[in-house]
Parts: C-alpha cells; sequence; structure tokens
C-alpha cells in the first residue's frame, strides 16, 4: 500500500474512534489494497489497524456492507435509542 493510501486508511480509522464510524467506499478499499478481490487478509488487515488504533485489543469493531462501501462502527460507545429512552423515565 502506498503512503498516500496507508494515510487515508489511518484517516478513517481515526474517525473511528473518535466518532465512532467511518464509512470507505468499494473502489477506495480496491485501489488502497491494489485488488481486484477482497480477501480474508483484507478484513484482518482492516481489523487489526482498528485494534491498533484503538490502542485496545477487546475493542471491538463491525463492518456493515452497503452497495457502494463498508461503513466501520466502534461498538464501544453504541446505546440502543430505547434504552436511552428508558434511562429518562
Amino acid at each position: 500500500m502506498i503512503k498516500r493510501h496507508e494515510d487515508a486508511l489511518a484517516q478513517r480509522f481515526d474517525a473511528v474512534v473518535d466518532k465512532g464510524f467511518a464509512f470507505i467506499e468499494w473502489w477506495e478499499l480496491y485501489r488502497w489494497y491494489g485488488l481486484e478481490r477482497i480477501s480474508k487478509a483484507v478484513w484482518r488487515d482492516l481489523r487489526d489497524r482498528f485494534v491498533e488504533a484503538a490502542d485496545d485489543k477487546s475493542a471491538e469493531l463491525w463492518v456493515y456492507e452497503a452497495t457502494n462501501g463498508i461503513m466501520l462502527i466502534h461498538s464501544d460507545d453504541l446505546k440502543k435509542v430505547s434504552d436511552r429512552a428508558g434511562a429518562s423515565e
């Protein structure tokens, strides 16, 4: 992976850690990794980069596939809306 792609991917993981989510479009993923097919190695690399960025080996990364890319979500701070509604009662 070339340096500017490493930097772009690192920025996405900074967003996941700081904001809780980030989106990567398919074309970006294919270009960054220089592949025609996303392999298991790519998914492992994404997980490892997240753990490194989160600085927490127990941190959990959720990946949701969409038509035009993937949504990366840091599960630690997620709460259901119903949980929040119940807390105020």
